[in-house]
């Protein structure tokens, strides 16, 4: 399992402009992860080195209180991504885990907490990681979005291994997450609605 390019996928506009600070603010605000939230995704990995893109399914959570986010793959093989203060944690199908310390993957430091401040609307938090630019206006190939949000990482180890992270949404509702990479492999993540009860995966990864 590629652990870094996995944990580094955890946006044409009307308008040229961004938004101003508070703005920015307003959205980041609403985008704020609920304590329990689980959002469900499908996720298109594609490079150079791939014949047609590989689609991954499975679902993500935020912790607010330990600020731990985790990433679950369901298909094509289960495993699992949990990012905290200290550490990486990468579980694979046949349960074997690899743990990480993050004191040596500073990039991954920077990102998690790029990703803590957006889950916990803290806009500010993510400016101080991310260059966050915000527009509104004609969504391109996504119909279902009306803003986006592009973000550059200001640490030069983190630009080396992510160079754009744009997320797409309509209204408080994030609906894609695109990724670029520094080795050129790029990833879309589409936000699925929930399934309905009795037909969700297992979720004793």
């Amino acid at each position: 399992m590629r652990i870094t390019h996995s944990v580094l996928s955890l946006f044409a506009l009307a308008i040229s402009l961004g938004a101003d600070a508070a703005t920015l603010a307003e959205r980041v605000a609403g985008l704020t992860a609920p304590g329990d939230a689980e959002l469900h995704y499908s996720e298109s990995r594609s490079s150079g080195l791939l014949t047609k893109p590989v689609i991954y399914t499975g679902r993500l959570a935020f912790d607010q209180e330990q600020g731990t986010l985790t990433k679950w793959v369901d298909e094509p093989r289960k495993a699992r991504l949990t990012l905290t203060d200290t550490q990486l944690e990468a579980q694979a199908g046949d349960g074997r885990v690899r743990r990480l310390p993050l004191e040596r993957q500073p990039e991954l430091a920077a990102l998690l907490a790029g990703l803590r401040a957006l889950l916990s609307g803290d806009a500010e938090a993510l400016q101080a990681v991310f260059q966050a630019d915000y527009l509104e206006g004609m969504p391109g190939e996504d119909e279902s979005a009306d803003w986006v949000l592009q973000l550059k990482p200001l640490y030069p180890e983190l630009a080396g291994r992510l160079t754009l992270l744009e997320l797409r949404g309509s209204g408080d509702q994030l609906t894609r997450i695109d990724s670029l990479m520094g080795s050129g492999e790029r990833q879309s993540m589409l936000i699925l609605p929930p399934p309905q009860a009795g037909a969700e995966n297992d979720a004793g990864n």
